[in-house]
């Protein structure tokens, strides 16, 4: 009877486990994929000429991300801003809630 009621809870524990490993997987995978999309966006970024509502609607529709913060509205010809891309994740055990992946990047005007 004891060695069943030990497999229960050993079996419980490794359920728990697994799905931690999991949730971990997926939010690495989730940071990895953002992270190469941003490369992406600082590229495509540096091309414009001006950043407006439009453009920035164009490009989180397109990578499927939320631009949450971006440093000069206005930016010349060589000048540095930065970008910072947010996307959610919700988690299957490590957080009740939807977690916020971001990632700031930095892009020069012009240079490509």
């Amino acid at each position: 009877m004891s060695s069943k009621i030990g497999l229960l809870i050993s079996l419980m524990f490794f359920t728990m486990f697994f799905m931690l490993s999991i949730d971990m997987m997926c939010i690495q995978y989730q940071y990895s994929d953002l992270d190469s999309q941003s490369v992406v966006i600082a590229y495509e970024v540096s091309h414009l000429e001006s950043i407006t509502d439009e453009n920035i609607s164009h490009i989180e529709e397109k990578h499927h991300v939320v631009i949450v913060d971006i440093s000069n509205r206005n930016p010349e010809f060589g000048d540095v801003i930065d970008i910072v891309i947010l996307r959610e994740y919700k988690p299957i055990i490590v957080s009740s809630s939807p977690m916020e992946i971001k990632i700031k990047r930095s892009v020069v005007i012009g240079y490509y």
